[in-house]
């Protein structure tokens, strides 16, 4: 099982950014399933790490782009 974000399609590979940003390329003949999550790869206490202002910005950024 690989969690990660999808980066791109390379001929038969596909290849994703793990947590760390890490590119891993996986054969397409590999994958048994792919599945879509509403879960974001932003770590969940990141929230709790960042002031709230700070963090309000950044969410307000990020939301311009």
């Amino acid at each position: 099982t690989v969690l990660g974000l999808k980066r791109r399609e390379v001929g038969e590979s596909i290849v994703f950014a793990d947590l760390v940003g890490t590119e891993i390329s996986i054969a397409k003949a590999d994958i048994a399933s792919r599945e879509q999550t509403t879960l974001s790869l932003m770590p969940e206490p990141l929230g709790v790490a960042i002031p709230p202002a700070d963090f309000s910005h950044l969410l307000e950024f990020l939301f311009e782009k």
